[in-house]
């Protein structure tokens, strides 16, 4: 059953193998202290694993010295880092030795017993380390042991040794009471918030009003977008053949007439005209005394095609000469023929508006694509005049197509300022927009949207309200939480930010690290690093 061995500080390595060769236990675990004398020297622990393979004692060490932890683990040793890790590896018994009943301190004859002891187990490791030599080459040249090394020990005064701790001590003193300082690390919790900026643009500061805090300069820009678009006709139309016949005017009265061509001539609701310009020419009486009217024959066409136009023969008005129809008609001998349907759509008058107004309101979204921040200019709609310069159809009207297409030129013109003007004003503004207490985290805004107040055209300056996104948090003055805390311990101190919502007291820093425990009463010792955490 494994057992427990705890190393006095001061135990030299005789007193540990004079140990080891009186337990019964072949399995050992050896507790080492920090800063042990065992761990004074590596030519220890090697003589201590040699000693203990020799006396075939299977030693494991627990010790809390990282340095002396891998020393061990090079020269064989199983090392843990405490009592609980080595009982569950090795599953040890608790029993520990040197309990129970406490030993008596040792009478003199004893006392001069161990150490004849000591001194005759002291000799044998000295051989036992030079026949080791001879045997293998288990030292490094560094840690290899001289002959002369056991002789010739280093002899520290006791004088020299009383001035060092007194030193030790004074500058313990100076640390601890004249110079302690601490650190104090604070989370402050910032948050996106949106500030309201007005300001005016205008391209002559003197038609600004100066009642305004913020004036910015503006330019005037145009330029010219020509827009196409195609539309679908709506109209519907027949265009078959038009009917045709022979038409006679009859003039009753003795004035001539002329009719240009393209005159309308109506019978039974249906419209024809003339190709060429026909004149009538005026009545005559004959030697009998009869009314001769006189007459004009032509070819008459209808106006549109479409079988419905072959209308029987018969009387025509003439609504040019409405104010004489009495006197003045058309009649035809004969049918009107020659007509036939063929339905086709047509561009009516109200697709050639419908198209045009289209073609401008793309042309607005097309230059709506400028809005925003270009390189080093803002464009903000709203503070731009639209123009209709020209716009032509590829297409008339009652002209057949199924669609057309529409051009339209258009002027735009902007009041454009300057991105960098506009920060260089935002970070003036700060000062306007954020209490004492706050402050701009970062540099610059995150976003910004443009609401327009007032346009005027003529003057060409506008009134203008930004809505700005920037991170926001609380305004911290190091100096005077520095004056503050100073003098509290850890929870006054923490008692102290409870009454900031959005700061944090995330941790602290002393020194000397394990003697102050509480900030010191001088500010100036006392330094503070604030870290902004966006929520």
């Amino acid at each position: 059953m494994e057992k427990i061995l705890y190393l006095e500080p001061d135990e030299e390595i005789t007193s540990i193998i004079d140990r080891l060769k009186k337990e019964d236990e072949p399995s050992l675990i050896a507790v080492v202290p920090p800063g042990a004398a065992l761990l004074s020297s590596n030519i220890n622990l090697r003589l201590l694993k040699e000693k203990s393979e020799f006396l075939n004692k299977n030693l494991s060490l627990v010790m809390a010295d990282k340095t002396f932890e891998k020393v061990a683990n090079q020269m064989g040793f199983r090392v843990y880092e405490s009592i609980t890790d080595a009982k569950k590896d090795l599953s040890i018994s608790t029993e520990i030795i040197g309990g129970g009943e406490e030993e008596l301190p040792a009478g003199p004859a004893d006392k001069e017993a161990t150490k004849e002891n000591i001194t005759t187990s002291f000799e044998e490791e000295k051989e036992m380390i030079f026949r080791s030599q001879e045997k293998a080459d288990i030292f490094t040249d560094e840690d290899r042991p001289r002959h002369k090394s056991f002789k010739n020990k280093p002899n520290i005064k006791p004088k020299t040794i009383a001035l060092v701790g007194g030193v030790v001590i004074i500058l313990w003193i100076l640390a601890t009471f004249l110079f302690p300082q601490a650190t104090v690390y604070l989370t402050v919790y910032s948050h996106e918030e949106e500030l309201l900026l007005p300001f005016r643009v205008a391209t002559s500061a003197k038609t600004a009003e100066k009642k305004d805090q913020f004036i910015l300069p503006a330019v005037w820009e145009d330029t010219e977008k020509i827009t196409s678009i195609e539309f679908t006709s709506t109209g519907e139309k027949n265009m078959g053949d038009k009917a045709h016949g022979t038409l006679n005017i009859y003039n009753r009265s003795g004035r001539i007439y002329s009719f240009p061509a393209g005159t309308e001539f109506i019978s039974q609701e249906k419209i024809f005209t003339n190709k060429e310009t026909v004149t009538v020419p005026g009545a005559l009486v004959s030697d009998f005394g009869e009314l001769v009217p006189g007459k004009a024959s032509f070819e008459a066409e209808a106006k549109e095609g479409g079988s419905s136009y072959n209308i029987k023969s018969g009387r025509f008005s003439i609504p040019l000469i409405k104010d004489v129809a009495v006197l003045v008609y058309g009649m035809s001998e004969e049918p009107m023929t020659g007509g036939n349907d063929r339905p086709a759509k047509v561009v009516t008058a109200q697709d050639l508006i419908d198209a045009t107004e289209k073609a401008q309101e793309e042309a607005k979204r097309a230059i709506e694509e400028e809005f925003g921040i270009k390189g080093d200019k803002i464009f903000v709609k709203g503070l731009a005049k639209t123009e209709t310069l020209s716009s032509d159809s590829s297409k008339k009207e009652n002209e057949e197509a199924e669609k057309f297409t529409v051009n339209v030129k258009s002027k735009f013109s902007f009041l454009v300022f300057t991105k960098s003007d506009f920060e260089k004003m935002f970070e003036e503004s700060l000062g306007v927009l954020l209490s004492t207490q706050e402050k701009l985290i970062g540099t610059g805004y995150r976003s910004v949207s443009w609401e327009v107040i007032k346009f005027d055209e003529n003057k060409k300056e506008a009134q203008i309200s930004a809505k700005v996104t920037a991170v926001i948090g609380a305004a911290i003055n190091e100096d005077f939480i520095s004056d503050k805390v100073a003098g509290l311990d850890i929870p006054e101190m923490r008692q102290v930010f409870s009454d900031y919502p959005d700061v944090e007291v995330t941790g602290t820093r002393f020194f000397p690290p394990f003697t102050v425990r509480s900030i010191p009463v001088n500010e100036k010792a006392v330094k503070v690093k604030i870290k902004y955490v966006e929520k």
